[in-house]
């Protein structure tokens, strides 16, 4: 029971160490994010001072960009004069094909 005890206290105190650890950690992490608070802040004042200057009517105003050309009309595409033979040469190249395979049986 004594050797149980003892191994619970030092798992609690690695426990207990690990937590300030992360603490500290934590407390690092808030300090840096109000750092970067305030400069965000300084930022948006100086963009401000830009943007009022830059935009005193309210708006945003666009830029129009000029029209495109419109693209040429497609070719019409040109008949191919070898079909009709290239595929009858497939389709006898098949028939002669299943001709074999059957008379082989």
């Amino acid at each position: 029971m004594n050797g149980q005890e003892e191994e619970e206290k030092k798992q609690l105190s690695k426990e207990e160490a690990a937590h300030a650890v992360a603490a500290r950690h934590s407390e690092a992490e808030s300090k840096n994010l109000g750092d970067l608070e305030a400069k965000l802040k300084d930022a948006e004042k100086n963009l401000r001072k830009y943007r009022r200057s830059e935009d005193a009517d309210g708006g945003v105003s666009v830029k129009e960009k000029p029209a495109l050309e419109p693209c040429p009309p497609a070719r019409a595409p040109k008949p191919c004069k070898n079909a009709a033979r290239t595929r009858g040469f497939h389709v006898a190249t098949i028939v002669s094909a299943l001709v074999l395979a059957l008379c082989s049986q």
